[in-house]
């Protein structure tokens, strides 16, 4: 907004005799915080110019040219914050409405952040989670692979001293003993099966296998015919 006073009045009389310098000065102390006060600004109002006399007369005009001028820029103020007062009770509803906007916004902000920082947490949970399943997983298939490696030695560990050990109980025709050492080959023969000489251990045991039906025929015939009798 301009400032009234610091402008010249177009509602001034031509024949002003504050016109010029002097109004300069007048409104320079119109607007001074500092220096402004009513006796300096009537003392320099009414100072006559150089090419008058200080008469009642001239004092006189000078004091209703005064009192005309000081009436105009009132009068120019009063418009003015009019005016001001107006724009303010026109702009304050939209402000108020950006205002409501913005704190809409904020909220919306607020629990997006809000969003954010839960997903950020079960993201984070999720792969605390997913390593703790992977890692259990790794043990798992490690115990496993630790299995058959066990069972694969054992296997090939116990092989030579249980084919050992079976023409002995054949000779004895302990069959219970014999038949316990086959099934141990074949379980062995089951977990060396990616191991070399394969089809030795296989003829071996179909070898032991015929001798065990041979020794089990002359039981099986003699159980029978106490069953028909």
């Amino acid at each position: 907004m301009a400032d009234p006073l610091s402008s010249p009045t177009s509602s001034a009389p031509p024949s002003s005799n504050l016109a010029g310098p002097l109004e300069e000065r007048l409104n320079q102390l119109l607007s001074s915080n500092s220096q402004f006060s009513v006796a300096s600004y009537l003392n320099l109002a009414l100072t006559p110019p150089a090419d008058q006399d200080d008469d009642a007369t001239s004092l006189q005009s000078r004091m209703a040219e005064l009192a005309l001028q000081l009436q105009l820029q009132t009068q120019t103020c009063h418009e003015d914050i009019g005016r001001i007062g107006a724009e303010l009770q026109a702009i304050l509803p939209r402000c108020a409405a950006d205002v409501g906007r913005v704190g809409v916004g904020l909220e919306g902000m607020k629990m997006d952040a809000q969003t954010l920082l839960e997903t950020t947490a079960m993201n984070e949970e999720e792969q605390e989670l997913s390593s703790s399943l992977e890692t259990l997983s790794t043990l798992h298939a490690l115990q496993s692979n630790l299995a058959k490696a066990k069972e694969v030695l054992t296997a090939a560990a116990t092989w030579d001293s249980t084919m050992s050990s079976i023409p002995p109980l054949l000779a004895q025709q302990n069959l219970t003993e014999a038949v316990n050492a086959l099934a141990q080959l074949e379980s062995g023969e089951r977990a060396l099966r990616g191991m070399p000489n394969r089809e030795d251990r296989q003829l071996s045991i179909a070898k032991i296998r015929q001798q065990v039906q041979v020794l089990l025929q002359p039981q099986l015939k003699h159980a029978l015919q106490n069953m028909n009798t």
